[in-house]
């Protein structure tokens, strides 16, 4: 996926692989704006073992015979099971890199780019969230900031290697630079202060700031095992309220959709009040004159 207004140098996802987790979604009865569970009972159906020959075909297309890939999707955070199965099949040994962002930041780039409710961008980074932690267990992996990342993207790359238990075989002084020219934080375009989170994020229960508490200290500290019972916790409440969730949800988007045509109407008749002040005012200067 190339560059666009949202990410100049491109997000360097795959449009090929976006397109089969969108499938892999449809056929779930899902796709990737939707902040409810994917539903288990998808994996026990025979939609797996359809789309698995698929993943193969792509990872054969996009990747040939590469021995080490980087494979990023945002959408694998909710069918993550059906990727490890894939690369297990295929024959790759797997790891993972959580990228962890301020989930306020993440729900503004989601509402200016997709149109999408502050509380619906929020649900959304949860569900990924958590999916993509509960998913990835027995991994080897590790969570990284992007607030990191952007100020010493050399450094974050190279202290991977350890957890991932990987080698880059690139990672070269030229390459560094290269890196360095590539990940500036000048393309940061939403950004909220994480001391301003704690008390911002009091909403949808305190499981905000759980979540992004935990994995921010994990990116830091390292992963404490007791934490998982505290995000599993999060991930059921979650699940269990996701029927009066969706109705508020519903209410709001109504509401804001409302609100959105009202402010049309208030600059269209703005528009028109200034129209007829102008014209009163050329009449007075003809009535004088």
């Amino acid at each position: 996926m190339g560059g666009d207004a949202s990410n100049e140098t491109g997000h360097w996802e795959s449009t090929v692989v976006r397109a089969l987790d969108d499938d892999i979604l449809q056929s779930g009865g899902s796709d990737w704006q939707d902040w409810h569970a994917f539903p288990s009972g998808w994996y026990d159906s025979a939609e797996p073992a359809r789309m698995i020959p698929r993943a193969h075909e792509v990872l054969d297309s996009e990747y040939g015979d590469v021995p080490l890939i980087v494979f990023k999707d945002p959408r694998v955070c909710r069918i993550l099971p059906f990727w490890r199965k894939a690369f297990d099949q295929y024959g790759f040994a797997t790891s993972a890199v959580l990228a962890l962002r301020h989930p306020l930041e993440v729900a503004s780039s989601l509402q200016h780019r997709n149109g999408l409710l502050d509380v619906h961008g929020l649900l959304l980074w949860l569900r990924y969230m958590l999916e993509a932690e509960h998913a990835s267990r027995g991994m080897q992996r590790a969570v990284v900031t992007y607030e990191a990342l952007l100020t010493n993207p050399v450094g974050v790359v190279g202290g991977l290697q350890k957890p991932l238990g990987v080698v880059w075989p690139r990672l070269s002084e030229k390459m560094a630079g290269t890196i360095e020219d590539f990940i500036t934080p000048r393309l940061r375009h939403h950004k909220i202060d994480w001391n301003e989170g704690p008390v911002r994020l009091q909403i949808l229960g305190g499981w905000l700031t759980e979540v992004y508490s935990i994995l921010h200290r994990w990116a830091e500290q390292g992963e404490t095992a007791a934490d998982r019972d505290v995000l599993d916790a999060v991930r059921t409440s979650m699940n269990d309220l996701a029927s009066p969730l969706r109705e508020t949800i519903d209410l709001l988007t109504v509401q804001s959709k409302d609100l959105v045509e009202k402010e049309k109407d208030i600059r269209y008749l703005r528009g028109e009040a200034g129209k007829r002040a102008d014209r009163i005012t050329e009449l007075t200067g003809e009535k004088q004159s």
